[in-house]
């Protein structure tokens, strides 16, 4: 074996990798500029969470999905195609929310 290929087989390549930050991610994002902007508590934001994005707009929603883009960015410049696919599966429920709601 090269030693190129030993580097290689060290690094870990996951579907979770990428998915599970991307669900995680844009729903922590979104929760944040809500509280900033309000001052219930976190209770409520969350109780009332899909009224409040509703109402405001696709503002909150695009904003919270733009660090998954450079979530894509940086697994495909580790060459890690398979966090990168799950990275863009965790994006898509909340591509799909802005289209249902919006």
């Amino acid at each position: 074996m090269a030693w190129n290929q030993e580097k290689q087989k060290k690094q870990k390549d996951s579907f979770w990798i990428g998915f599970i930050p991307g669900i995680i991610l844009p729903i922590s994002i979104i929760i944040f500029m809500i509280k900033q902007n309000t001052d219930q508590s976190i209770g409520y934001v969350l109780e009332k969470l899909f009224l409040i994005i509703h109402n405001t707009g696709m503002h909150h929603l695009m904003v919270g999905i733009l660090p998954n883009l450079v979530l894509f960015f940086v697994f495909y410049m580790m060459k890690k195609e398979k966090a990168v696919s799950g990275a863009f599966v965790g994006t898509i429920p909340y591509i799909i929310l802005m289209f249902w709601v919006f």
